[in-house]
């Protein structure tokens, strides 16, 4: 199996337990799993490619996305909706301006990820 942006790993680790080859990738493990950095995201295109992979799991981080962030006065307010500015509000500047722009490639990347997969 490839799972990607593992946070904790569990599922690579139980696969693994059982005797399943699991590879687990997440930035938190190095930039060598940066799925923004293209050298990385080739590698995992090819992966797929070469036909060993059985199983693809994706787990977005939800940073920008959460449904947590609303406007109820008790927590950051959200960063996009769910039409108009669904990659993410205009007039967002700085950290939430970044933030926004780093999920945007990560799911755009995701996307190339599973088009390859389904292939």
């Amino acid at each position: 199996i490839l799972e990607l942006y593992v946070g904790s790993a569990r599922l690579s680790r139980a696969f693994a337990a059982q005797g399943v080859s699991a590879e687990a990738w997440d930035i938190d493990y190095g930039g060598e799993n940066d799925l923004l950095k293209e050298a990385n995201l080739q590698r995992v295109l090819r992966l797929l490619r070469c036909g060993t992979v059985c199983f693809l799991w994706l787990a977005i981080p939800c940073s920008s996305w959460s449904r947590a962030r609303r406007h109820d006065g008790r927590g950051p307010g959200p960063l996009r909706d769910d039409g108009e500015h669904l990659w993410g509000f205009d007039h967002l500047v700085g950290k939430d301006l970044a933030r926004i722009q780093e999920a945007n490639r990560l799911v755009k990347n995701s996307c190339r990820i599973i088009r390859e997969a389904v292939k």
